[in-house]
């Protein structure tokens, strides 16, 4: 058996001292790019494997010399993290709730930076994060219509959360939206609805890439053709719109937390809405009344600080070659707004073509 090539072995190699090799392979900041790159590229082809039980070790020990506080990250956000969430009883940001307590678990701190502080350009961000000797960043999903953000990626980890940021391509952990509409569509088939609708925001749709849009029409593809609807995509969404829809696509039941708030806000006459016409969301509170997918976003905040965490004990900085992507599913949610057999129509068996919809779908 070949020896383990040591720290000691790649230095000598390298012609650079112990401490410079390994602050080369941690990709520290200090040190100048070309000797990360050299140092990298010797210990490369060497075949120099990382202990990460080691590495977690120095990792603490580092962090000690540096401040008698845990090593503290960075969330990245661009909406308020205490108001107008519902993810969780106190509703606050669910995502930064389960980085929180993660971070915290594995003995870091996380402080929150928010990005629509106009004082606060990209490269002075960088600047603070690297000035604080902040190593690790995790990014919350960005507002409808922000799809990019530029920072001095080489000097930090990072994490998204959701889909939304679309460049550069980052490691993220986000929700199955094209599995967690294809769920929602099966608890309906399962009911006996026929006639489903789907409405979503041209924007919102972009935001995720088609990913709703296209479970829905894969389905509506696998049920009888008199059972399918157009879908409504709204560029400037307005009642008058949805109230021509459903009176032309008459549909029993609609996907879209859209057209539940407009209804809710009174931005559509209760008077123009069926009395049997039931509602889906696709990011539903498990306290709320609205039926539809539950896609815990606490649990998504703490499985992005995981991959984090895990990324920095590997030393992996910058923007990867080959970005990765954390998928978790949705669960139903049984809310008030999907009852059985409301429709008249609801009555009759679902066909053995809907019944195979309903199978295989998670």
């Amino acid at each position: 058996m070949p020896p383990r090539i040591t720290l000691r072995m790649v230095a000598k190699e390298a012609k650079r001292d112990l401490a410079t090799v390994s602050m080369a392979l941690r990709s520290d900041p200090r040190l100048r790019p070309e000797t990360i790159q050299h140092v990298k590229a010797v210990a490369a082809r060497m075949g120099y494997v990382q202990d990460l039980a080691v590495s977690a070790v120095m990792s603490r020990l580092r962090t000690s010399q540096r401040t008698s506080s845990a090593e503290v990250l960075a969330y990245l956000h661009a909406r308020p993290l205490t108001s107008g969430h519902e993810g969780t009883a106190d509703g606050s940001d669910p995502f930064y709730a389960g980085a929180k307590r993660e971070a915290q678990r594995q003995g870091y701190k996380i402080d929150a930076f928010d990005l629509s502080d106009s004082a606060m350009s990209p490269q002075r961000l960088s600047q603070v994060l690297s000035a604080r000797g902040i190593r690790g960043v995790l990014i919350a999903p960005f507002p409808a219509g922000q799809s990019s953000f530029e920072m001095e990626w080489d000097r930090f980890s990072v994490v998204a959360l959701g889909a939304s940021l679309h460049s550069p391509i980052i490691n993220r952990v986000t929700n199955g939206q094209y599995s967690s509409l294809r769920i929602a569509m099966e608890h309906l088939i399962e009911r006996g609805y026929q006639r489903i609708g789907f409405a979503i925001h041209e924007v919102h749709n972009a935001r995720l890439q088609g990913a709703f849009l296209g479970a829905y029409l894969a389905c509506q593809h696998s049920i009888p053709a008199g059972q399918r609807l157009a879908p409504l995509i709204l560029e400037k969404p307005s009642g008058q719109q949805i109230t021509r829809w459903i009176e032309q696509e008459k549909p029993d039941v609609i996907i879209s937390s859209l057209v539940h708030e407009m209804i809710e806000k009174n931005e559509i006459s209760p008077a123009k809405i069926p009395e049997n016409l039931s509602f889906v969301g696709t990011d539903v509170s498990p306290r709320g009344h609205l039926s539809g997918i539950f896609q815990n976003h606490e649990h998504d905040g703490a499985e992005g600080m995981r991959m984090l965490v895990g990324q920095l004990l590997r030393n992996e900085f910058g923007i990867p070659e080959q970005p990765i992507a954390y998928t978790t599913f949705g669960v139903w949610h049984e809310g008030e707004t999907t009852p059985l057999g409301r429709p008249s129509n609801r009555s009759k068996a679902p066909s053995s073509k809907e019944k195979r919809l309903g199978q295989g779908v998670r």
